[in-house]
């Protein structure tokens, strides 16, 4: 029994007492200095009774009640016991689902970004990954039906200089860098390794010409260019091991915003 389930058990003893035949619903008060919980239940009850709704608010006892006031017409205002709050927290600790109320199932649908697949991962990539893979949890807990998406935005102008400095690294200078990219030489490389390229194609887009040729190869794999699109396989494949993300999510290819690659989770129900 929760602490606002144990709550209206005392109003519902305290309702009986008082010839009240109405089931008690009761809130966590909207100003925590007023109380823990409210009740705004006895101006509808008090006429129905012909009593008066602060005569009537003055007798809502119950032995979880440290405090109860009554405010305005009749507006109870609850303060638990310690004792109370103790017992619940302990409970808590015991279920494993955090004694969460299920609720109406929804579908709901939570899309939440990833770490950038050309950089190595770092602490600032973890932020929306943790927030929303929290939501999901609780979510589904509670009882929705929850379908999660980790947005990997891949195929930006990163993507391209990460291709340019692998060009850069196998020599290219100037002209179109697309034939000097072997996506076979990505194999043996570590996201590391990818780092070192990525900083080179960064730096050399301080150039506007490099620049221009970052944006080509990135329209070029947007556009499905087999050799850039196998590349690009192996270098993403490389950076989800990386990042960790590779063994415990599967991808998906949706269509559904410029053929942006997605993760699915696993947990889904």
């Amino acid at each position: 029994m929760s602490v606002k389930s144990a709550a209206l058990a005392a109003l519902a003893r305290a309702y009986e007492l008082n010839g009240l035949k109405a089931e008690p619903s009761i809130a966590r008060s909207t100003r925590p200095e007023f109380g823990d919980l409210q009740c705004n239940d006895m101006m509808r009850l008090a006429k129905s009774a012909g009593r008066n709704p602060r005569e009537l608010a003055a007798e809502a006892r119950g032995e979880e009640f440290a405090e109860v006031s009554v405010a305005g017409p009749g507006f109870i205002n609850v303060r638990l016991t310690d004792a109370a709050v103790a017992a619940e927290a302990t409970a808590m600790l015991a279920d494993g689902s955090l004694a969460a109320e299920k609720v109406q199932p929804l579908r709901t649908i939570i899309d939440f970004g990833g770490p950038n697949v050309a950089k190595a991962l770092h602490v600032g990539h973890l932020r929306s990954f943790v927030i929303g893979e929290s939501l999901r949890r609780i979510l589904l807990e509670i009882g929705h039906d929850v379908l999660s998406d980790i947005h990997l935005g891949d195929w930006g102008l990163q993507m391209g200089k990460l291709l340019l400095g692998a060009a850069l690294a196998a020599g290219w200078k100037a002209g179109d860098p697309a034939p000097f990219i072997d996506p076979r030489a990505f194999d043996a490389m570590t996201v590391d390794e990818l780092g070192i390229l990525y900083r080179s194609g960064n730096a050399a887009c301080e150039d506007e010409t490099s620049l221009a040729q970052a944006r080509m190869l990135t329209t070029r794999l947007q556009d499905g260019d087999p050799l850039l699109t196998a590349a690009w396989g192996r270098m993403r494949a490389i950076s989800l091991v990386g990042c960790g993300l590779g063994r415990r999510m599967e991808s998906r290819r949706s269509r559904a915003l410029h053929r942006s690659p997605r993760i699915r989770c696993h947990d889904r129900r």
